[in-house]
């Protein structure tokens, strides 16, 4: 498991298939899962004063996944953006801007609804196409913000463990509180 790669790390799963993970040097607390409307649940945990949310949101309708939806990607992205908008919605009513960092499988590109709602909130970290993992096209996976952390740039990392390349960004967390 990725766990076994960062010993000595705090790690919180979640998830139907155990596919959320969080991640980090420093103690985490108060993880939970929370239903996103009719799509999957989100993982919460808190590092220090932040919420830190994991997110995989849905895209499959039916017997049909984006997975095998091959050259059609982006028609079934737009053909389940409703479900997405229902989990974009549930996920902003959880959020506190100030004070949240949000980061997973969004199955939007940027331009797309989740990540330009949430962008409007949080700031969204750049990253490079992440799907699919053996020739990436499109950045479905994202980073997003708060005002007290200054993210440097996403980048991918080699994988084979999924559909997805993995993607990691280095935080710089500010003392003092901002809003935003």
């Amino acid at each position: 498991s990725i766990e076994r790669a960062f010993p000595g790390w705090s790690a919180r799963r979640g998830g139907s298939n155990r596919e959320l993970l969080i991640l980090s040097r420093s103690p985490l607390s108060a993880a939970r899962e929370v239903k996103l409307g009719r799509g999957r649940p989100c993982l919460l945990a808190q590092w220090r004063n932040l919420t830190v949310i994991s997110v995989h949101f849905s895209a499959a309708v039916g017997n049909r996944s984006l997975a095998t939806s091959g050259k059609q990607a982006a028609e079934y992205l737009l053909h389940t953006a409703e479900i997405r908008s229902e989990q974009t919605s549930a996920l902003l009513a959880l959020t506190k801007p100030a004070r949240t960092l949000i980061a997973g499988d969004f199955n939007s590109t940027p331009k797309m609804e989740p990540p330009t709602r949430l962008g409007a909130v949080l700031q969204r970290v750049e990253t490079p196409p992440t799907f699919p993992a053996q020739h990436p096209a499109g950045a479905i996976d994202h980073f997003f913000v708060c005002a007290e952390l200054s993210p440097g740039k996403g980048r991918v990392i080699p994988g084979s463990a999924s559909d997805h390349l993995p993607i990691v960004t280095t935080l710089t967390l500010h003392e003092h509180p901002c809003t935003r």
